[in-house]
């Protein structure tokens, strides 16, 4: 169950659904969250944020005529990010944000590049081999993400600004590594035609798959400390999840359809939700740290974790 609460500053409260799936089938417990809309001002214009930190949010929105612009959004203010600079450019997905360091992909490609927001610099990122690139995170310093080699083979990356390291889940064609945080990337994995969360250490042999239990879906999205989040299918629609402890907590916004978290930066989590078929809007939640461990129950039996 999740509804709505209108406070006296009009900003929304959340309900979030916390459905922890335990062995026994019982939901968890449920916790009342403030989030804020994020809802770039254009009469049926959609909102993506793929990016969240330090209270900034980086994304694109698509406008009722069909153009498409990367942005940066700092709480009040959308500011267009588009690359290469210029007029005529609409193509552009900036998806991970650290500090003043933006990065992203652009059409046609996709192509990579880095933004600096400090000095609103932009830079290329291109891979030695010339393969289509697709960045999805960085720390500040490094770049995660995949390149798309001939034959539609996804490989995953490290660039690290000097070396591009390739990482590929075993026995996977498809790899996409979406975030890092010290020496942990996580991202997600196809195998046999489904997606797979998962987990892995820099250097270590070891890969650990996450699948939110009972879905038929995962994919992991960001991670900070030792929350991770990202979002998981049903037979039926789409919900976000926070990942702590080994304990997995379900995230939906009332009067959604569909709901998924892409980013999250300490207490504070970043995402989108559908509130109709075609209507988008991203949204930004404060998760109060005693309380998330009230949004559920411990369930370290219910989830799958399979190391390779």
């Amino acid at each position: 169950m999740s509804w709505l609460v209108p406070d006296r500053a009009g900003v929304a409260r959340v309900i979030l659904t916390a459905s922890v799936l335990l062995l026994a089938g019982r939901p968890a417990l449920a916790a009342d969250v403030a989030y804020t809309p994020v809802d770039y001002p254009s009469p049926g214009s959609v909102t993506d944020i793929r990016g969240f930190s330090g209270g900034r949010a980086v994304g694109h929105y698509f406008l009722a005529s069909g153009d498409n612009h990367g942005f940066l959004y700092d709480g009040s203010t959308f500011t267009d990010l588009d690359y290469p600079p210029g007029p005529g450019v609409g193509q552009t997905f900036p998806t991970g944000i650290q500090g003043d360091s933006v990065v992203g992909y652009y059409f046609t490609g996709p192509r990579g590049f880095r933004h600096d927001t400090a000095t609103a610099a932009f830079a290329p990122l291109t891979h030695p081999s010339g393969d289509n690139l697709q960045p999805e995170g960085t720390d500040g310093t490094r770049v995660v993400g995949y390149r798309l080699s001939p034959g539609f083979v996804a490989n995953g990356f490290l660039f690290d600004g000097a070396t591009w390291t390739d990482l590929n889940y075993p026995g996977s064609g498809f790899t996409n590594v979406t975030g890092i945080d010290g020496q942990t990337i996580v991202g997600y994995y196809s195998a046999g035609g489904t997606n797979h969360g998962f987990t892995h250490v820099l250097g270590s042999p070891t890969w650990t798959t996450l699948d939110f239990p009972g879905a038929v879906s995962t994919q992991v999205w960001d991670i900070d400390g030792g929350r991770i989040v990202g979002q998981y299918a049903t037979d039926t629609r789409l919900f976000g999840f926070v990942l702590e402890g080994g304990t997995w907590t379900s995230i939906n916004i009332p009067g959604s359809i569909t709901a998924w978290v892409t980013a999250v930066d300490g207490n504070r989590i970043a995402g989108n939700y559908f509130i109709d078929p075609v209507r988008q809007q991203g949204f930004i939640a404060t998760i109060p740290e005693p309380s998330l461990a009230l949004l559920s129950c411990t369930a370290l039996a219910a989830c799958r974790f399979r190391r390779r």
